[in-house]
């Protein structure tokens, strides 16, 4: 009877294992959206889209705060049909109108898939330098670079003790580093 006790209790440890790993990696999985639909791009479109020419507060205002939003949360989804949409001139133009970097803001997001959107997508400073210049935009907060920013939240992340913001922000710094050496 106790043999049989501990196989059952054996049993029913590696099956609560097996169901917090699943949970773990679905968990890990719906921070991004990659693949699902994207309520932040289809507020934007029906609100936005088309107006490119016409709508001052496109410009200013609603497009960028989309874009801000969709890397703050990482709606890689959302950010991909919006770049489809715009291009890569309009995404990066909006930096300039909206007053907002938006490098830095999907590396202060914690996501190392929005750094690697914009990256991937080569939405930086580095790949756009004439454009950047021409409107002004300057890829710093405070005089922090980017891989500086990175390290300075990858350092508060260790004093905080927070280990998945820290594992992120590794990630994060190795993409910027792997970047910068392209």
């Amino acid at each position: 009877m106790k043999q049989l006790f501990q196989g059952v209790l054996i049993v029913l440890l590696v099956c609560m294992a097996q169901l917090q790993a699943t949970q773990f990696t679905q968990n890990n999985q719906q921070e991004c959206n990659i693949t699902g639909e994207s309520k932040l791009y289809q507020e934007w479109a029906e609100q936005w889209r088309g107006k490119y020419d016409t709508d001052i507060y496109y410009h200013q205002t609603g497009t960028p705060s989309a874009i801000k939003d969709m890397l703050e949360q990482c709606d890689i989804r959302g950010l991909t049909l919006m770049f489809n949409d715009i291009g890569a001139r309009e995404f990066i133009l909006h930096q300039a109108s909206g007053g907002v970097v938006f490098l830095m803001v999907a590396i202060e997001s914690t996501h190392p898939q929005s750094v690697q959107f914009l990256l991937e997508h080569k939405l930086t400073q580095k790949d756009n330098k004439d454009m950047y210049e021409e409107q002004m935009i300057e890829e710093s907060i405070e005089g922090l670079t980017p891989l500086h920013l990175a390290t300075q939240k990858l350092q508060e992340s260790k004093t905080k003790g927070d280990s998945k913001a820290v594992e992120n922000y590794e990630k994060i710094i190795k993409l910027l580093q792997e970047y910068e050496t392209q």
